[in-house]
């Protein structure tokens, strides 16, 4: 059982530098960091909001940065007044100067 165990841990972290997110982690990622950095809890309150909390909060730790959501009239501002999760979620990954690959 250890075996699988390690097995299993180190095929889980080789496979996560070169596979993606799942569908619904960008909404659950901007609920988190909305919730700690704004709090604010209208972002995908529905998943919970400890777990996402704990998240974001390492992910504030190591430097991500979250949409300056301050502006209504940018896209960014419009997805906050409208509380899309997926839309800020998406920002955060791949716009807002976190994704890797830019």
């Amino acid at each position: 059982a250890v075996f699988l165990a390690i097995t299993h841990w180190i095929l889980a972290v080789w496979a996560s530098g070169s596979n993606s997110t799942t569908f619904d982690e960008v909404a659950h990622i901007a609920g988190g960091m909305g919730q700690v950095l704004h709090g604010d809890y209208r972002l995908n309150p529905e998943n919970g909001v400890l777990p996402q909390m704990i998240a974001a909060s390492a992910m504030v730790a190591g430097g991500v940065k979250f949409p300056d959501v301050s502006d209504p009239s940018t896209p960014e501002g419009v997805s906050w007044l409208h509380s899309d999760a997926w839309e800020l979620g998406y920002r955060t990954l791949y716009q807002a100067g976190n994704d890797p690959a830019y």
